[in-house]
C-alpha cells in the first residue's frame, strides 16, 4: 500500500487514474475530504521513496473549497509537455446545475518555490456549454477535451432541468493561459 486516505485534509475517494511524472511520483485526485468545512476533494502527489523502497509521502497540491475553484474532482489529472497538470471538478464554479454550481476545468502549474499555482481555466454555466465535467484528456495543438453530464440540449428525452450533456473542447496557446472555449 502506498497511501491510505484518512478522509481528512489528505482527501478521500480517489476514483480515477493516477499519472506518473518523470521522477516516478504519482499524481491524482480525491473526490472528497480536504477542507473540513466542505469535504470537496483534493489534488495530491505521492512522492516515491529513493529506489522505490520504503514509505511514499503524500502532499496535497490543492484543496477544493466548493466555490470558484470547483468541488468533487471525480476524474484524474493529466500532464502536458511542460509538466503542467490539468483536471476537472464536477461541481463548484458558476452556473446552476440541479442545486449546485456546474463544475470547472483547472490547471496546476509548478512554480519557482517548489509549490504549485492553481488556476481555473473554465467554469461551466450549465447551459449550452454543459455542466458536471467528468475529466479531461489532452489532444493535439494543446487542446483539452472532455465530457460533461449536464447541459447541452434540453429537449426530447433529456431531463428538463439537467439537459443531455456535452462533449467539449478548450483551446489555448502554449502554456496555462487559456484564451477561448469552443
Amino acid at each position: 500500500m502506498l497511501h491510505s486516505f484518512t478522509g481528512g485534509r489528505d482527501g478521500a475517494s480517489p476514483f480515477d487514474r493516477l499519472v506518473f511524472d518523470p521522477s516516478g511520483n504519482l499524481y491524482g485526485t480525491a473526490a472528497n475530504g480536504g477542507d473540513p468545512s466542505c469535504g470537496c476533494g483534493t489534488v495530491f502527489r505521492l512522492a516515491a521513496p529513493k529506489n522505490f523502497r520504503g514509505q511514499w509521502s503524500q502532499t496535497v497540491l490543492h484543496t477544493f473549497t466548493g466555490g470558484r475553484d470547483g468541488a468533487f474532482p471525480i476524474g484524474g489529472v493529466i500532464f502536458d509537455a511542460m509538466s503542467n497538470l490539468y483536471g476537472a471538478a464536477s461541481a463548484g464554479g458558476k452556473g446552476s446545475c440541479v442545486g449546485m454550481a456546474c463544475g470547472t476545468v483547472f490547471s496546476l502549474v509548478p512554480n519557482h518555490h517548489g509549490g504549485w499555482s492553481f488556476d481555473v481555466l473554465y467554469s461551466f454555466a450549465g447551459k449550452g456549454d454543459g455542466g458536471e465535467p467528468f475529466g479531461v484528456v489532452l489532444g493535439r495543438s494543446v487542446k483539452l477535451y472532455g465530457a460533461a453530464g449536464q447541459g447541452g440540449y434540453f429537449g426530447g428525452n433529456c431531463a428538463p432541468s439537467n439537459g443531455c450533456g456535452t462533449v467539449f473542447e478548450l483551446t489555448t496557446t502554449l502554456g496555462p493561459n487559456w484564451l477561448n472555449k469552443k
